[in-house]
């Protein structure tokens, strides 16, 4: 037997496992949340990362309010692991509910993520389907490429969610037709001007330290390499998704000029080319001898970049 649900992989743009597989679980219910997926409800974090090195900090988005969390329910699942017949456990539950999300150890699960044969981490993976005659699940997840469907075989599928450490073995996800019927599906320019104040406090509060200082000991370990380079994947993709919000907005409101949207859009191409930029320039840091001059200069280029998103974000609130 094959079964796959109706649930796409949302892939315009990458946040988080978590983001994605919600927004894939929403917009496959009703595209009017699509628009809400490219909200700019975001901040920049900087943040000590204690456990490498004492001098190391790093940068990354963090969404700061994603109403559409609450038209879901999420129903915590646990036992699976001790079931004698774990792949029809989760066959059932994917059978009987809308969406089910299971805990795996990502180690040895997606080749080409971030963590393929380097790191045991965590995370809960929307399971799609299965196909017996092939002995594979369908589920969708992330790789270095973005959120996609991919086919786990049955046997690798198990053993990465036993050695999930989580607090539950997996998520039975409802969707909650009451806050749905309730939740404002209007996304106007106020709320994207609103938003885009704070996105330009937050950049005009952040802090001039220097961000990947490590000892020459970490980096010869490449410590923090991949977690940073999927960081900065992620910023790349936020101006990506600013991208896909001012051509909603554009299609929505005609107060202003389409030549007015095209060059804000114009803008956010740029800045996205310039954190691609970033990511190939922080690489470099672990395999160049001058270190503290890579650091340095690539410090100097998210900093310009981080004030050209102020500036667009300011022409934003002014003129549109």
């Amino acid at each position: 037997m094959q079964y796959k649900n109706n649930i796409l992989p949302f892939n315009e743009f990458w946040v988080n496992c978590d983001f994605n597989s919600r927004f894939s679980i929403l917009t496959s219910y009703d595209e009017a949340f699509r628009k809400f997926a490219y909200n700019n409800t975001y901040k920049y974090t900087i943040a000590w990362r204690k456990e490498a090195d004492t001098r190391l900090y790093d940068m990354y988005i963090e969404s700061t309010n994603d109403e559409c969390a609450n038209c879901l329910d999420y129903i915590p699942v646990s036992g699976i692991k001790e079931k004698n017949h774990m792949p029809g456990v989760i066959k059932k539950l994917v059978l009987n509910n809308e969406a089910f999300l299971i805990g795996v150890d990502l180690y040895n699960y997606i080749q080409g993520s971030v963590c393929w044969n380097k790191f045991h981490w965590y995370h809960y993976s929307l399971v799609k389907g299965y196909d017996d005659q092939k002995d594979i699940f369908y589920v969708l997840d992330d790789n270095l490429s973005g959120y996609h469907e991919f086919e786990i075989a049955t046997q690798k599928l198990i053993m990465a969610a036993k050695k999930n450490q989580m607090d539950y073995d997996g998520y039975i996800v409802l969707i909650n037709e009451n806050k749905i019927r309730q939740f404002d599906k209007n996304l106007d320019m106020d709320m994207v001007k609103q938003n885009a104040k704070c996105i330009c406090e937050n950049i005009g509060s952040l802090d001039n330290r220097m961000l990947w200082e490590m000892s020459e000991d970490n980096y010869s370990k490449h410590w923090n390499k991949d977690l940073d380079t999927m960081y900065l994947f992620q910023i790349r993709n936020r101006q990506l998704a600013n991208q896909l919000l001012l051509k909603s907005m554009k299609e929505t409101n005609r107060q202003s000029t389409e030549e007015k949207y095209d060059n804000v859009i114009n803008e956010f191409i740029e800045l996205e080319k310039g954190w691609k930029l970033v990511q190939r320039d922080f690489i470099k840091i672990y395999h160049t001898k001058e270190k503290q001059s890579q650091v340095e200069k690539t410090n100097a280029i998210c900093r310009q970049l981080l004030q050209k998103e102020m500036r667009i974000w300011e022409y934003v609130i002014c003129y549109l």
